[in-house]
């Protein structure tokens, strides 16, 4: 459980970076209310939050779908079904 959330963190956060890179040029090319910041940074956190929930529930319907062998043979083998989804996502799959 500990990888599902470090790796949907990771994944998260680059999100929500993104976001705040967008807001930082926007920044530097208007005048923007605190307010304006505001919403965009409770948007990247409710972004990062829904990345979150949809990594955790690929990971559970991947481990059932494999079924708890798979999960033990990946485990021994030093990988496990978080890792998968990572590899997945990272070849353009979303969830």
């Amino acid at each position: 459980m500990a990888d599902r959330i470090s790796f949907a963190l990771e994944i998260a956060t680059a999100s929500a970076v993104q976001s705040l890179v967008q807001l930082s040029k926007e920044l530097g090319n208007t005048d923007i209310s605190a307010q304006d910041v505001a919403k965009a940074l409770r948007q990247a956190a409710d972004d990062a939050e829904e990345e979150i929930r949809k990594f955790s529930a690929a990971s559970s319907s991947m481990e059932s779908a494999l079924g708890a062998d798979f999960v033990a043979a990946a485990a021994q083998a030093g990988t496990s079904v978080d890792d998968i989804v990572v590899q997945l996502h990272s070849l353009g799959v979303s969830f």
